[in-house]
């Protein structure tokens, strides 16, 4: 699950003239009904490994140019030590200017299929690019399944599903990043 900003190019992708899933939306009433996205691929997060040590030491005494060189190599070094399965996915992410740095580990899926995704103009009611300043009453949401080996992908964690919903005094979390408010 989205924003639906998120799999818009998938819609556009899939969409023809006779059916148009921009304009009408999309809702795959069974997993044989998702699309596939051509060019769409999933990084699901399965590991963070502090790797300051490593990076900070490879530029140890040097300056400028040098030190850069030695952290781009460092980076790589260890990006590349992932191996060359292209299902799995690594970056050196630099936290804190630097003061921390973490190698992302990666699983990487390749067929991504549709399963719903409301129309544009529901989903980007009101029209104001920037939500997260100034949030709008929409329907900013599409869902997408990752697939191995053509079946639904099998992944240890992941958001469920509630077919009940919710009821009152329920224990509620939803993922996203929370926009910042001034105060005044």
């Amino acid at each position: 699950m989205t924003n639906h900003h998120c799999v818009v190019g998938c819609v556009e992708q899939i969409s023809t003239p006779e059916q148009n899933l921009e304009e009408n939306g999309y809702s795959a009433k069974t997993p044989a009904e998702e699309k596939k996205c051509p060019d769409f691929e999933l990084d699901q997060l399965v590991e963070i490994r502090d790797v300051s040590k490593d990076v900070q030491g490879a530029m140890a005494g040097k300056t400028g140019d040098e030190a850069n060189k030695a952290l781009h190599a460092k980076e790589a070094e260890l990006q590349q030590s992932c191996g060359s399965d292209r299902s799995v996915r690594c970056d050196v992410v630099s936290l804190y200017h630097g003061g921390v740095y973490d190698l992302y580990r990666y699983k990487r899926y390749n067929d991504v299929r549709l399963v719903f995704a409301p129309e544009f103009s529901v989903a980007q009611f009101g029209g104001d690019p920037d939500n997260f300043n100034f949030p709008r009453f929409d329907y900013d949401i599409g869902v997408l399944r990752a697939y191995e080996g053509d079946k639904p992908a099998i992944t240890k964690d992941y958001l469920h599903w509630s077919a009940n919903g919710t009821k009152d005094g329920d224990l509620v979390f939803v993922s996203g990043n929370p926009a910042a408010r001034s105060v005044n």
